[in-house]
């Protein structure tokens, strides 16, 4: 697959390549995201009263970790998306 102009150089498995430092920054921010979502719903899943709780719980825990395994470093819009919603659940949980 041909990368955009900007993203030409960088790493395709057999060298580092350069990768821009707000990409490098947007991507963490989003994936630690992701991992607490899934800690949460983890944390959901253990404390589950019922097995119906739990088959949901397991749900949403599969749900965010495909969607971990599916980030891609140089899709700053699906990034840009993953960090508002994310931190949306994350606030909605907290607040209870």
């Amino acid at each position: 697959m041909d990368r955009p102009a900007e993203h030409q150089g960088m790493a395709d498995g057999n060298e580092l390549g350069s990768w821009p430092q707000c990409e490098s920054i947007d991507y963490e921010v989003a994936l630690e995201l992701v991992n607490q979502v899934v800690a949460v719903y983890s944390s959901l899943f253990f404390y589950a009263r019922t097995e119906e709780e739990r088959e949901l719980h397991r749900a949403e825990v599969a749900k965010y970790v495909q969607q971990r395994e599916e980030l891609d470093f140089v899709d700053r819009t699906e990034l840009q998306r993953v960090v508002a919603e994310y931190a949306e659940t994350l606030r909605r949980h907290k607040d209870g």
